[in-house]
């Protein structure tokens, strides 16, 4: 992962939130992905996507280890304050979160 920039899994929520909502997110919202999504913090996205390769090494289904991906990030969205909008696209956040994590655990499996 080190060839990646720091910011990566910003820039994509940033994309996705753009592409969902249609604007730009406020600068509330900026600093709250900014900080969740930065892959140096160990309590962010980082732990909930480890968490999911981990259920799905342990034989989790999908639906279980997604269920539980919109729980967690729901949970810390509404930690925030204003974040409606996230707490609305936390599903499509999870969707994401799971497909990176099985394509990480494809990787491992092999």
């Amino acid at each position: 992962m080190s060839y990646y920039s720091r910011d990566w899994l910003y820039e994509d929520a940033i994309k996705v939130y753009k592409d969902r909502t249609g604007s730009k997110p406020l600068e509330e919202e900026k600093e709250f992905l900014k900080e969740f999504f930065n892959t140096y913090n160990d309590d962010g996205a980082k732990s909930i996507y480890y968490m999911a390769i981990f259920r799905l090494k342990r034989g989790y289904y999908k639906f279980i280890v997604l269920f539980l991906i919109e729980r967690a990030l729901k949970k810390k969205f509404k930690s925030g304050e204003n974040l409606d909008t996230l707490v609305k696209l936390h599903k499509i956040f999870a969707q994401k979160i799971l497909n990176n994590a099985i394509k990480a655990y494809c990787k491992i499996s092999d």
